[in-house]
């Protein structure tokens, strides 16, 4: 017996039926339900059930949210959707796709796609996604996802590191080298 609510859910996005919430991602428009993301999402909540008056939030007086974020795509955006209406998504076995996703857990608060994010991250990470957390300012990490996902990205780059000098070999580059001090200093 397969259960038949996710891809119910599912298709409550696809078709935007009965939608009350337009979010705009880089031009690409979800409707979406503020019942289903409010049950799912604290920032969902504040933004649309916020009292009305002077108080009220855009969101709810408007019924329309824009995204952004230029590290965002449209793609990692509906996979957060698809989360929240389903409890499922799909997600890159390369980690440098699904950091972003990372970010949007914390920012839309978001604790069990979090864990996710993070087991799928170090699961898949390799030398060069390990540099780029070390090193990478627009790589910010949750709070709560800093130092597992850290210790990891250390951890692969010290294995790697040699393999990666043969790779790229002198001059080393300066971001491989700040990572290297990084993860000694650490």
């Amino acid at each position: 017996f397969e259960n038949a609510l996710g891809p119910a859910y599912l298709n409550l996005i696809e078709t935007g039926l009965y939608s009350d919430l337009t979010i705009e991602v880089h031009g690409d428009l979800f409707y979406v339900h503020k019942c289903i993301l409010t049950s799912r999402s604290e920032k969902f909540k504040c933004m649309c059930l916020s009292d009305t008056g002077s108080t009220a939030m855009k969101e709810k007086i408007e019924n329309k949210m824009v995204v952004t974020n230029p590290m965002i795509t449209s793609e990692t955006f509906r996979a957060m959707l698809q989360w929240i209406y389903t409890g499922e998504c799909e997600m890159s076995d390369n980690a440098g796709d699904v950091l972003p996703l990372l970010s949007l857990t914390d920012e839309y608060l978001l604790p069990d796609l979090q864990r996710v994010c993070e087991d799928q991250i170090i699961d898949y990470m390799d030398v060069h996604t390990a540099t780029k957390i070390l090193t990478d300012p627009n790589y910010v990490l949750p709070e709560t996802s800093e130092k597992g996902v850290r210790e990891a990205a250390k951890a692969i780059f010290l294995e790697e590191y040699d393999r990666l000098l043969e790779e790229e070999p002198e001059p080393v580059s300066y971001t491989h080298l700040r990572a290297h001090e990084t993860v000694l200093d650490l």
